[in-house]
């Protein structure tokens, strides 16, 4: 039998030093998240991160995979990742707290185009697309997202 060779990488230009560390503190600045409550508590009585929200989304939503084959769950999966980011900016906005604050549509975007601002524009042009995907319900993988959220 022949051996089969995966076809070849797409060659894409390397990062430069700049991008690294761009990205570098984009993520730092991330991980935030995992010390930012929400206004939402897990079933053992503690507050909620948006870090354990998004982890727990990630993983309901890969478990109903099987029945939902006609979803992209590569698509899915970044949609969860992406949905709360701006939260390590300002937190959650609890739907009390959007009382006379500025709509929290607006605000969120603005965290999280200002979270992405050290990172390499192609992670800051992804990013916001997809979230901008994920708000608007723009697809399939986006109205899964929102239901699962």
């Amino acid at each position: 039998p022949s051996l089969a060779y995966p076809a070849p990488l797409r060659i894409v230009p390397p990062m430069s030093p700049g991008e690294i560390h761009g990205l570098l503190a984009f993520l730092r600045r991330a991980e935030r998240l995992k010390t930012v409550t929400r206004t939402a508590w897990t079933s053992e009585g503690k507050q909620e991160s948006t870090a354990e929200h998004t982890w727990r989304m990630g993983l309901f939503a890969l478990s109903l995979r099987p029945w939902f084959p006609e979803l992209d769950f590569g698509r899915v999966l970044a949609l969860v990742l992406v949905h709360d980011l701006g939260e390590a900016i300002h937190g959650d906005i609890s739907a009390v707290l959007q009382a006379g604050a500025a709509p929290k549509l607006e605000q969120e975007r603005r965290d999280l185009v200002e979270l992405l601002t050290t990172a390499p524009e192609t992670v800051r042009a992804d990013f916001l697309a997809l979230w901008e995907e994920y708000n608007a319900a723009a697809t399939p993988e986006a109205k899964f997202v929102k239901a699962v959220d």
